[in-house]
């Protein structure tokens, strides 16, 4: 596994836990009410922005992102 794709999982699985543990901090200690799928939406769009910035190589959309994650994490990572 190249040093990129180790990476992309490793910030995947920490936007998700991230967005789990924000949401249930909003819930418990703010009384918010959130749908479920946000944490979901936050992690898409997180997990984009941070691998955007972090490899230049990462040249898509989030549009892209969203629709063919696989692909876009193949074209840098590689």
């Amino acid at each position: 596994m190249t040093r990129e794709l180790n990476h992309t999982w490793k910030t995947i699985w920490v936007t998700i836990v991230w967005s789990i543990w924000t949401h249930r901090n909003n819930i418990v200690f703010k009384g918010s009410i959130q749908d479920s799928d946000d944490i979901f939406n936050v992690s898409q769009l997180k997990t984009w922005v941070w691998i955007t910035n972090k490899f230049p190589k990462a040249h898509f959309s989030y549009f892209d992102w969203c629709l063919y994650l696989g692909l876009c994490i193949k074209s840098y990572a590689s």
